[in-house]
């Protein structure tokens, strides 16, 4: 396999066709990436939810009840529509890379289209298949973190002090086996996610044979699913240090909006509509910028997977 090769192909069909960033930043816009960009989805659903508190506690304003239950089911709606939009384009996203390397022609509509196909229903399945394992692994490495915390602290009260220094031990090390054991974890749900769907969206199979056939693609070609994840994380990383930076500048901006309005005697719900406005711009610059990015690492293991396919098809196996 050709990674350089690889990598310039992916650029290139991003770049000239609209139709996957098109894909890309809705993905982005609801909450589709791999960065922290807060979706439009979820932020309307926080919002709701902020009626919760002043109306359910003791002398809150009981009559405001029905905006609560309103609240929240306007947010579950949100979830819903959000996590359906989410799955329809990732599957349109990821159906359109493998139609733009064969040149074949593309518009918005015929992947959206692709989309609204089970295998949207299929890709969510797979994917609480493959994410579910490594919950609970946190879940249980963390309840033995904190048992391990808890006899410390008893063994401290008591100056049980060789008890106290052993267990303190064996917690650094839960911590370091957290962290190590989240990071293999997650990064082998990551990549045969990346290939269990393709061959779900791509070859037709149904979620348990497409996770048999990603684990065996895994095993068969690590270096390359290694290599695909690299470019994936270090495309994360550049995008997290471009997030930082944008809230550096949001923050000096809205600063200075602020200590200007103030010095000028600018009205306080003209300064938050103002700021409310710079947030905007700048949150819908992020999402096509992460959009972008999204659409790119989508494309790339899109033509890994169809590499390594036909690789094995020219050579007389099957995955």
């Amino acid at each position: 396999m050709n990674y350089n090769t690889l990598l310039f192909r992916a650029f290139r069909l991003v770049r000239t066709v609209p139709v996957l960033w098109q894909l890309g930043i809705l993905l982005a816009f609801v909450g589709g990436g791999t960065g922290s960009l807060p979706s439009l989805f979820n932020m309307v659903a926080n919002t709701a939810g902020d009626l919760w508190p002043s109306s359910v506690l003791p002398g809150g304003d009981l009559p405001r009840l029905p905006l609560v239950v309103l609240g929240i089911l306007m947010g579950a709606g949100l979830v819903v529509v959000g996590l359906t939009v989410q799955y329809v384009a990732r599957v349109g996203l990821i159906d359109g890379s493998a139609r733009a390397h064969r040149e074949e022609p593309l518009t918005l509509t015929s992947t959206l289209k692709r989309g609204l196909s089970p295998d949207a229903l299929r890709l969510l399945v797979l994917n609480v298949l493959l994410y579910a394992p490594v919950m609970l692994l946190g879940l249980f490495i963390m309840a033995l973190f904190f048992l391990l915390l808890g006899v410390t602290l008893v063994s401290l009260e008591r100056e049980w002090r060789l008890v106290s220094l052993m267990v303190g031990i064996i917690t650094g090390a839960t911590i370091f086996l957290f962290i190590g054991a989240m990071l293999l974890a997650g990064g082998l749900a990551t990549v045969l996610n990346h290939w269990s769907i393709r061959f779900v969206i791509l070859a037709g199979r149904g979620v348990l044979e497409s996770l048999q056939a990603g684990w065996r693609l895994f095993r068969t070609h690590w270096q390359a699913s290694l290599i695909l994840w690299l470019v994936q994380m270090g495309v994360n990383f550049a995008l997290q240090i471009a997030l930082t930076a944008l809230a550096i500048v949001l923050v000096l901006i809205l600063g200075g909006i602020t200590g200007i309005g103030q010095i000028v005697g600018i009205p306080g719900l003209l300064l938050v509509a103002g700021s409310a406005v710079v947030g905007l711009v700048a949150w819908t610059g992020w999402a096509v910028v992460q959009g972008i990015a999204l659409a790119y690492v989508e494309t790339l293991w899109s033509l890994g997977w169809l590499t390594i396919v036909e690789e094995n098809i020219g050579g007389g196996s099957s995955l």
